[in-house]
């Protein structure tokens, strides 16, 4: 009986192990990639809109200094959160109550999870990803920035940005 105990038990803590190892948590960041902090700036922000828009869990670079806007374009109500780094390359979050369909050049559609689809548009100046979800439209922007004597040791590609988007939730 007392064997039979012990056998149990180890498979239980086996188990624990074997869950504990595979499960992963929202609050993970992958690596290059860094931790989302909305600060007092962002979170007034997000407390004057009318609405709620889901929120990353992580971007792809180092921020420095973050700015938000709120402002109407179209009677449409939009949050701008732009991220700087130390080299001036700038990350911006757009969260737009209803529909922005303002393309650049050459939209291309993208498939961000199994269920969402977006638009990716890179003019060589600038990388856009774009979804809509719950009558929110979402565009991530990553702009480098123009000082063309400093090599960025990390430049933010398509998949960075569609991993960024499937990092975001309620």
């Amino acid at each position: 009986m007392e064997r039979h105990s012990f056998v149990k038990l180890i498979y239980l803590a086996g188990l624990m192990i074997l869950l504990t190892a595979c499960g992963t948590s929202s609050s993970e960041v992958p690596s290059g990639y860094y931790a989302f902090q909305t600060g007092e700036e962002v979170e007034t922000a997000l407390d004057d809109l009318t609405f709620q828009p889901e929120l990353p869990d992580f971007i792809p670079v180092h921020m420095v200094s973050v700015v938000s806007d709120i402002y109407e374009k179209n009677n449409q109500e939009t949050l701008d959160i732009s991220f700087y780094t130390e080299k001036n390359d700038l990350l911006s979050l757009t969260f737009t109550k209803g529909t922005n369909e303002k393309h650049w050049i050459d939209p291309q559609q993208v498939k961000i999870d199994q269920q969402l689809r977006g638009t990716y548009e890179d003019n060589q100046f600038a990388k856009r990803l774009s979804w809509k979800k719950n009558g929110i439209t979402y565009t991530l922007a990553f702009r480098k920035s123009v000082d063309a004597q400093t090599v960025d040791e990390q430049s933010v590609s398509k998949e960075h940005l569609l991993e960024v988007a499937r990092s975001f939730h309620s």
